[in-house]
C-alpha cells in the first residue's frame, strides 16, 4: 500500500505519484482535481472486494480520503479514480443530504468522464463500451458487464486471465474462487451475493466485485 501525505499536496506531486497508473494524457487533469479538492490518496496493491472508495473526513480539519487499487490497468484505474473524485465533489457540495449514487453524483461523474471520452484518452473499444454507461452511471463499474469485459483486454501479467466479477454471473452459476473452492451463486443482497460452498454446503456473503472463474 502506498499513501500520499497531506495537507496541501501539490498537483506536481500527485502527477509524479500517479504516472505509473494512469494514461499520460489524463495525468494533469486528475492531479489538478485531486490537488484542488485537497484529497488524501491511498493506492492499494489489490482488494477483491472493491476497486476504490471515498471516505468523508472525520472532522473539518481532515481531508477526504480516496483509495484505488493499483493492480487495475491504467484505463480501469482512470475510471475508478474519477468515480471516487465525483463522490468527494458531491460530499463537499451537499454533505450527506443526497444519495451517494444519486443524480448529483451521476451528473458530476458523467461530465468528468465525457471530458476524457471526447478527448480520445481511451482506445476506441473502451470508449464505445463506456459511452452507453454514461447515460445512467452505475454505482459500481463491475456491474457494467460489457465495459468490464473490454477493460480486461488491457490487463497485464497475472491479472490477464478469464476471470469475471460475481456481478457478471447469474443466479445458479458455478464458479471457482481464488482459494480453489467451487461455489454456486445464490441471491443478491444489496451489493453482495449468497454463495454456497459445494464441498460442505456452507453459505457465504461475497462482494459482487470479487473476481472468480466461471465454470
Amino acid at each position: 500500500m502506498f499513501t500520499t501525505k497531506q495537507p496541501s499536496m501539490s498537483k506536481d506531486i500527485f502527477r509524479e505519484g500517479l504516472k505509473p497508473y494512469l494514461p499520460e494524457e489524463s495525468l494533469d487533469t486528475i492531479a489538478e482535481w485531486l490537488s484542488d479538492l485537497d484529497l488524501h490518496l491511498t493506492l492499494w496493491e489489490h482488494r477483491e472486494s472493491k476497486f476504490g472508495d471515498f471516505r468523508a473526513p472525520r472532522n473539518p480539519l481532515e481531508p477526504g480520503r480516496i483509495s484505488v487499487n493499483k493492480s487495475l490497468n491504467k484505463y480501469a484505474f482512470l475510471i475508478t479514480i474519477v468515480h471516487e473524485i465525483s463522490h468527494a465533489v458531491v460530499y463537499y457540495r451537499w454533505g450527506r443530504s443526497v444519495k451517494p449514487h444519486g443524480r448529483e453524483w451521476k451528473d458530476d461523474y458523467r461530465n468528468r468522464m465525457m471530458f476524457f471520452a471526447l478527448n480520445n484518452i481511451f482506445p476506441t473499444d473502451i470508449r464505445m463500451a463506456l459511452m452507453p454507461t454514461l447515460i445512467n452511471p452505475s454505482a459500481s463499474t463491475a456491474r457494467e458487464g460489457e465495459l468490464m469485459k473490454v477493460l480486461r483486454r488491457y490487463d497485464e501479467g497475472k491479472n490477464k486471465d478469464n476471470r469475471v466479477t460475481i456481478d457478471e454471473l447469474s443466479e445458479g452459476d458455478r464458479f471457482l474462487a481464488h482459494n480453489g473452492k467451487v461455489f454456486t451463486l445464490g441471491k443478491k443482497i444489496r451489493t453482495n451475493y449468497y454463495c454456497y460452498d459445494e464441498n460442505n454446503g456452507d453459505t457465504y456473503r461475497v462482494s459482487g466485485q470479487a473476481l472468480v472463474t466461471k465454470l
